[in-house]
Formats: structure tokens, C-alpha cells, sequence
């Protein structure tokens, strides 16, 4: 009385939840799956396509090279392998490959950042320590909480600071 099923060898597939969800397949090439009582479903088509809603959000994808999704805490999307965007309550990270890395940690304040070469960045903001360098002529590293500091500008200046010399 809950449910009706019906599989044809390892080929039709036909799962039947009364008043719950419904799956249909023809595997291993096509699947559909939906809710009947909540906006829910998600579709396949292998093995490339891949698409689906849920309550919080969705996803569609088409393996290997378009990643999409939003759920109720986090969003992703990927056009590989170039571009990554992931973002949720802790991070929100980007990579432009090769040339752009950007992650950033919410959770723990702290950014790390590269514009491949000529840029790199690696900020604690909750340790007030900071690490810079324009490659390949300036050099920073600040350690603010032990009041210590070294800058490079190559080649006309060297300097390293800390609580009892310069």
C-alpha cells in the first residue's frame, strides 16, 4: 500500500512511494527523480548532465567542466579549470587559474591572496601578522602582536625591526 516498484532486469527502473517520491530510469543513460510533496526533483543524463532543485537551492552540472550550486549556507560555481568561486559562512575562496588566488577565511579572519607572480599576500588579521611581497623587488613581513617587522626593497633597503633593535 506505500509503494510500487518495478525494475526490468538492470534496465527500466520505476520506484513509486505513494505520496512520496518518484523515480524513473532507463539506466545507465537517463534517471529522473522528484518529490511529490515538496519542491524537490533531479534529473541525469549520463555521464555528463546532471541538473536538480531542492528546497534550499539547486545544482546543475555537466561533468567534467561546469559546476553549479546554491544551497541554504553555501554557493559554488566552476568552469574548469579555469575559474573556482566557492563561498559559504566560514570561506570564500576564487582561483582564476593560474594567474589569481584569493582565499578567504572568515572563521579564522585571514586572507591569503596571489596575483601570480608579481603579487602575494598572507594576512592574519586575527594575529595582526602580515606577510606582503610585490615579487621581486618589495618584501614585508609584519608581526604587529610581537612588534616585529622586516622590509626588503631591492636592491636599496633592508631593514628588520623588533622590540629591542632596528
Amino acid at each position: 500500500p506505500v509503494s510500487n516498484d518495478t525494475m526490468l532486469g538492470l534496465v527500466y527502473w520505476n520506484f513509486h512511494e505513494h505520496y512520496r517520491e518518484r523515480t524513473f530510469a532507463l539506466m545507465p543513460i537517463f534517471g529522473h527523480n522528484w518529490s511529490l510533496y515538496e519542491r524537490r526533483w533531479r534529473t541525469w543524463v549520463t555521464p555528463t548532465f546532471d541538473f536538480g532543485v531542492h528546497p534550499d537551492g539547486y545544482h546543475a552540472r555537466i561533468h567534467p567542466i561546469f559546476y553549479l550550486g546554491r544551497g541554504k549556507r553555501d554557493n559554488h560555481l566552476v568552469l574548469a579549470p579555469i575559474f573556482w568561486r566557492f563561498v559559504d559562512e566560514e570561506d570564500r575562496n576564487t582561483v582564476v587559474f593560474p594567474l589569481i588566488w584569493n582565499f578567504r577565511d572568515l572563521e579564522h579572519n585571514s586572507l591569503d591572496r596571489a596575483f601570480v607572480p608579481l603579487w602575494w599576500q598572507f594576512d592574519d588579521y586575527r594575529r595582526h601578522d602580515y606577510k606582503r611581497v610585490a615579487f621581486p623587488l618589495v618584501w614585508d613581513f609584519n608581526d604587529e602582536k610581537n612588534e616585529e617587522r622586516s622590509t626588503v626593497v631591492v636592491p636599496v633597503l633592508w631593514r628588520d625591526r623588533d622590540p629591542v633593535s632596528t
